[in-house]
């Protein structure tokens, strides 16, 4: 992840207890037309997966919840991962929004709170200033994923 959708100005991972983050989910005000989805993914052998995505094509009335269905699923290489994805479906639009401003989940459910590993150290403690004010209680560091565990 941490490469995979950093930019220069590094990531932050929230992580919530599942139970507290699907409560805070339900309680969320969307605007008209929008629908959460919530779901484990399936992990599946590449032919499988191929046949459950072709499955799920189809049916227009029923293109947002086969769209979030299809994103449930990942080949069965990153089954270690245990995943569970929330997706935001919308109205159809010409072009999707890049962000969504959901409202009604505060910083308390958090459970950990971690920046970037690839980021230099100082970019790391002008993140941990910044945010350790909205995560009392809570520790938030730079994750320590690229770091020598001898060290």
């Amino acid at each position: 992840m941490w490469r995979t959708y950093g930019t220069n100005g590094g990531l932050v991972r929230l992580s919530w207890r599942l139970n507290e983050l699907v409560d805070a989910i339900c309680n969320v005000t969307l605007r008209p037309g929008f629908t959460i989805y919530i779901g484990r993914v399936r992990y599946l052998k590449e032919q499988d997966l191929r046949t459950a995505i072709a499955e799920l094509r189809g049916s227009a009335e029923r293109r947002a919840t086969e769209a979030a269905r299809a994103v449930m699923h990942k080949r069965i290489g990153f089954s270690y991962e245990n995943e569970v994805r929330i997706c935001l479906v919308g109205p159809k639009a010409s072009r999707p929004q890049d962000t969504y401003q959901v409202e009604g989940i505060f910083p308390e459910g958090t459970s950990t709170v971690l920046i970037d590993p690839y980021l230099p150290e100082w970019q790391a403690k002008s993140w941990t200033t910044f945010l350790s004010p909205f995560f009392k209680g809570r520790r938030v560091r730079q994750s320590a994923f690229n770091k020598d565990p001898s060290a």
